[in-house]
């Protein structure tokens, strides 16, 4: 019974022993993967960046082009301004994220995984609320620059296709009074050769 006794004893002090270095390795394991997490979402962040750069860039090319009126240009130099302001933000969130990290990093091994949560439903949020934005950008840029233009291809296209048809009715017309001539002449031509037939024969 002793025996027993004292291998049960031996039992419960190995397994509490070994308690916290599990609980060690676990928050070693969270601290480790929240780190690749946050590196993915920095990344992640990061392409977004690049993406509203290069848009960016593309808008401002199309900004300095000749073909819009100066009005459409500062609406075109505004957007891109905004760009580059929701670039600067992202970027601000992306360089306070580590800092964000170790202030927290007590509080990530007690509440770790509603930390991380919080953290991706705020950055998909961002994310989300960007792109919304550049929708409704490239959106707002459809139909007040480049579908006024639309319309004046248009009515340019519709004007052309009405002179095309003034210009055939006109050669229409032309050629009516060209035959309309000829068949006049050919019957003075006839006219004239009756009655001088006509003259000639009184003659004689």
């Amino acid at each position: 019974m002793k025996l027993k006794l004292v291998f049960i004893f031996a039992l419960v002090s190995c397994f509490a022993a070994a308690q916290p270095v599990d609980d060690d390795k676990a928050d070693a394991f969270i601290n480790v993967n929240m780190t690749l997490e946050l590196d993915g979402i920095e990344k992640a962040l990061d392409k977004t960046n690049q993406s509203l750069e290069n848009i960016g860039d593309a808008l401002d090319k199309i900004a300095h082009s000749e073909n819009l009126t100066p009005e459409q240009q500062g609406v075109l130099k505004q957007t891109v301004e905004s760009l580059n302001q929701l670039v600067d933000v992202s970027k601000q969130s992306v360089e306070s994220l580590p800092s964000a990290f170790q202030q927290s990093k007590q509080a990530i091994a007690a509440q770790s995984r509603l930390f991380l949560d919080d953290l991706q439903f705020k950055v998909l949020l961002t994310i989300s609320v960007i792109g919304l934005v550049v929708i409704l950008i490239i959106a707002a840029i459809g139909w007040c620059i480049l579908r006024p233009m639309q319309s004046s291809l248009v009515k340019a296209s519709q004007n052309m296709a009405s002179m095309a048809g003034a210009i055939k009715t006109t050669a229409s017309a032309l050629d009516s009074i060209s035959l309309q001539q000829n068949d006049i002449a050919e019957r003075l031509e006839k006219y004239q050769k009756e009655s001088l037939a006509s003259y000639e024969q009184g003659k004689t």
